[in-house]
């Protein structure tokens, strides 16, 4: 359970809107077309704190980009990382859900087993990243696979985009055994929705395979999400889910609209989403959650 999870002692008396907590999704929501905090945004946020309104970034990123990207505020504010199996307030870890070693042991054969057919059918292998509680692990490919070193450090280039705390290890199972594990995420070079998803669901039922990209795949605790996070989160604060809007885009984020007394889907966003959520606001590329705050709480 979270605590002292209050506003900015600066803050103003309440605004009249009847919003509270503002949640956002990172890529493809709130980041711009260079995966970079909008500079416009920071006005904005601010504004939000001084009126007592709650903002919380959630997030497949982890805990340390994260924090990195948000560092002016990262000290005031709630942080839903890894899918919500890491969450922290003000600068402390809160809660860490964790995976069973032996049920990654079993998912990492798994994925070395299925690249091994990729390589037989001359095609990219998977890059598999365990992210533990204090750093992130990706393995190099076996010499055998005849991958290209420029290939290899192009995924692990990839991954640096989203794990600030990266190691590339020969050995996953071995590099993370002392760490909390709380997620596998595997970037495919192909369509992970469609191949990869369905393939690794199959492997055990204490694990959930949540698509968040056109080339991401994160299996984590099957109990575990944004929304339960978030959830979690609102009781906390003492926050409704009536008093909650969310920005989504991908399919990582339907827990986040169900949590959620309105929800704003991003032009650019998965059919899903937009489905899903309750409006839809300008892409990412034109800043669409910074327009739609403006707009809903009347800032400058």
């Amino acid at each position: 359970m979270l605590e002292n999870a209050s506003p900015s002692s600066n803050s103003t008396p309440q605004s009249q809107n009847p919003y509270r907590l503002v949640v956002t999704d990172m890529d493809g929501t709130l980041l711009n077309e260079d995966k970079e905090v909008p500079d416009s945004f920071w006005p904005v946020v601010n504004q939000l704190l001084e009126r007592g309104i709650h903002f919380a970034p959630a997030s497949g990123r982890q805990y340390a980009t994260l924090a990195h990207q948000f560092s002016p505020i990262a000290n005031h504010i709630p942080i839903i990382a890894e899918n919500g199996n890491y969450v922290a307030c003000s600068g402390e870890t809160v809660s860490v859900t964790s995976i069973d070693h032996g049920v990654v042991k079993q998912l990492v054969h798994e994925i070395r087993r299925f690249n091994e057919s990729q390589v037989e059918q001359e095609r990219t292998p998977l890059s598999v990243i365990i992210c533990g509680a204090t750093s992130a692990y990706v393995e190099f490919f076996p010499p055998h696979f005849g991958i290209a070193e420029s290939v290899q450090r192009s995924q692990f280039e990839e991954a640096s985009k989203y794990y600030l705390k990266l190691q590339k290890v020969n050995d996953v199972i071995d590099a993370a055994a002392e760490d909390d594990i709380v997620k596998v995420a595997i970037f495919d070079p192909y369509d992970v929705e469609d191949e990869t998803a369905p393939r690794l669901r199959a492997v055990s039922d204490e694990l959930r395979a949540v698509v968040s990209g056109a080339h991401w795949l994160d299996l984590i605790d099957s109990s575990t999400n944004k929304g339960t996070a978030l959830g979690e989160l609102q009781k906390a604060l003492g926050v409704a889910k009536e008093e909650t809007l969310c920005f989504v885009d991908y399919l990582n984020d339907l827990e986040l609209i169900d949590y959620s007394g309105r929800s704003f889907a991003m032009e650019n966003g998965h059919p899903e989403i937009k489905r899903r959520a309750t409006d839809i606001a300008p892409t990412n590329a034109e800043e669409g959650v910074i327009v739609t705050l403006k707009a809903l709480f009347d800032l400058d």
